[in-house]
């Protein structure tokens, strides 16, 4: 399966005298059809590999084969060992099969019976293998607003290193918030035992020192998103760019992207994030009024795509309302971009936008990165967390409590002001990626320290 490109040269490989760091890392995945999530995994296996590049990484999350990763002009092989949840509990790689054998082996003496027990249990044996286990639980998972199963299963996963014996890195993510006494009863036990713990967003730092106390105390650190060290690349397909206006000083190409998520009302279809407006007609209403400037090229930008039971998720289907819904002569200067883009081939595409508005994450991150003026259209706290790493929280526009005309007048002053925004990013944005960068770079320096 390959990710970023094919090759066909041989799978990176490391000094005989030197044994390679092996590094699991847990939830993130290329095959959720969430960009978001695969910018976290693109982010740290280049993190990863900058820092030790004869690093073993291994993926234990969804999937079923070998991701094919380029880096620096060489392919390295990722391995992935799938997680299976659902209702076949019997099976040896189930999340709840693999806790129930991690807690049976716990039960004997420490030697040859409890190892052999672990050993045998695929997703035990990954971990019990490793150096370094980080986890980003998706980048916001480890928390109860998406409902209570996520962070008990997410809690679940996290235990198994614990029983494997191994500790626990928390990689940049939002911590909380945890709204239920059980959401916060199980994140206290997990934030206790993990050796450190990094928060995306400074207010997370906050919740979890709330949840956990002095505890935390040098084990608690901020670091900015994984996603900033995504590196873009030109799609391979020449004719894609005939689709693309060229930016110049009259042309000015914006891109959007719409939730799927927030379209169809949230899990249930009832406003669950509790929008002050209709989604779709915010949507709408910000592309048209952009529009009305004849220089305005419009492309919107999937970021999720999803088939089957989480078609409402579906990024794809909520940009194509929004383009159907405008007038003719504004849906000739919008452009719809397809969902068979990868991870770094959609930020390539942001990158040439010269401001962009965005409802998933890692969608706006895309932009930031890159020095392009990003509005956040927010349905939770992680937004104003990850915009004020970039000092352009003034950017995050809050559809819970703001009304669809405030919303879309704070888009067009952004805009107009765009030019301020990329003059603060380009000093910002830069030191924001070398700071992510120093998570995997200590991370690494730590784990080679252990072994000497």
């Amino acid at each position: 399966m390959t990710l970023i490109h094919h090759s066909t040269r041989s799978p990176d490989t490391h000094h005989p005298s030197r044994r390679r760091l092996s590094v699991v890392l847990m939830g993130v995945s290329f095959s959720t059809g969430n960009l978001g999530v695969s910018a976290l995994a693109d982010g740290a296996i280049s993190g990863i590999l900058e820092s030790a590049p004869h690093a073993a990484v291994t993926i234990m999350g969804e999937g079923d084969s070998t991701v094919t990763f380029e880096h620096d002009g060489r392919t390295v092989g990722v391995p992935v060992q799938p997680v299976g949840y659902g209702k076949r509990l019997w099976r040896p790689n189930h999340l709840i099969y693999a806790y129930v054998t991690g807690l049976l082996a716990r039960c004997l003496p420490r030697g040859r019976w409890r190892s052999g027990l672990m050993r045998k249990n695929p997703l035990l044996r990954v971990l019990e293998e490793s150096d370094v286990v980080g986890d980003f639980s998706g980048g916001d998972s480890f928390s109860d607003i998406y409902g209570r199963k996520r962070v008990i299963l997410q809690c679940v996963k996290k235990s198994l290193v614990f029983l494997a014996d191994k500790d626990l890195v928390l990689l940049p993510q939002t911590i909380g918030p945890f709204t239920s006494r059980l959401g916060r009863k199980v994140a206290r036990l997990v934030l206790r035992r993990s050796k450190r713990i990094y928060t995306r967003d400074v207010e997370g730092l906050d919740r979890a020192r709330e949840l956990a106390g002095d505890e935390l105390e040098g084990r608690l650190f901020f670091a900015p998103d994984a996603g900033m060290l995504v590196r873009p690349r030109e799609p391979e397909d020449g004719a894609f760019h005939e689709t693309l206006p060229a930016t110049d000083g009259k042309r000015i190409l914006v891109g959007m992207n719409v939730s799927g998520l927030l379209y169809t009302g949230g899990y249930t279809g009832s406003n669950d994030f509790g929008l002050k407006s209709d989604y779709g007609k915010l949507c709408s209403e910000i592309a048209g009024t952009l529009l009305e400037d004849d220089n305005v090229s419009l492309v919107l930008v999937p970021h999720v795509i999803t088939s089957g039971g989480w078609k409402f998720e579906d990024d794809l289907a909520a940009c194509e309302k929004v383009r159907d819904s405008l007038p003719p002569t504004q849906r000739e200067r919008t452009i719809l971009l397809s969902g068979d883009l990868t991870v770094r081939e959609t930020k390539y595409v942001i990158g040439r936008c010269s401001f962009f508005i965005g409802s998933r994450m890692h969608a706006c991150i895309a932009a930031l990165s890159q020095g392009v003026p990003a509005v956040g259209v927010a349905y939770s706290p992680k937004f104003r967390g990850v915009f004020e790493t970039l000092e352009v929280e003034g950017n995050v526009a809050d559809p819970r409590a703001s009304s669809k005309e405030e919303i879309v007048e704070q888009v067009m002053d952004a805009f107009v002001r765009r030019g301020e925004t990329a003059e603060i990013l380009r000093r910002t944005a830069p030191a924001a990626a070398a700071r992510a960068m120093s998570v995997f770079e200590d991370l690494l320096r730590d784990a080679s320290d252990d072994e000497r």
